[in-house]
């Protein structure tokens, strides 16, 4: 074996040797993970990506089909980049869907199943099942 070379032997002695540095990083980082735990609010975060499509774009089975379509404008919408008549169909018009208070109420008055219940069909709201804590049921 080379000198350079570290074998899990060689490493696990050597933690063995400095049991006591290896025993306080460990503690220490479990007790800075909990105060952290304790201190930072709680962030609820997610993300949504949608993909909008010409509903008659069909995928080319071979380069006859492009051939049968005009000019840059069919290439397009073959792959997906053909301008939409219908506003319903921008992707601006999704991302306004998301963002709206309509669907983010239904969202969170939605009922779901509830693991830490004992009973099988128990449900709950989001704002019971996340513990989130406010006055204003609204607002939570």
């Amino acid at each position: 074996m080379n000198p350079g070379q570290l074998s899990f032997a060689a490493l696990l002695a050597g933690m063995l040797v400095r049991w006591r540095e290896v025993v306080t990083v460990a503690l220490a980082t479990v007790f800075v993970a909990l105060v952290l735990s304790l201190v930072l609010p709680p962030s609820y975060r997610t993300v949504a990506s949608f993909v909008t499509t010409d509903a008659g774009v069909q995928l080319p089975r071979g380069l006859g089909d492009l051939a049968m379509q005009p000019g840059i404008g069919g290439l397009a919408s073959q792959l997906g980049l053909g301008v939409t008549k219908d506003p319903s169909e921008s992707p601006a018009f999704y991302v306004a869907l998301l963002n709206s208070r309509e669907l983010l109420t239904r969202l969170a008055v939605s009922r779901f199943p509830d693991a830490r219940s004992e009973a099988p069909g128990d449900s709950a709201d989001l704002v019971e099942l996340f513990q989130i804590r406010s006055n204003d049921r609204a607002r939570a």
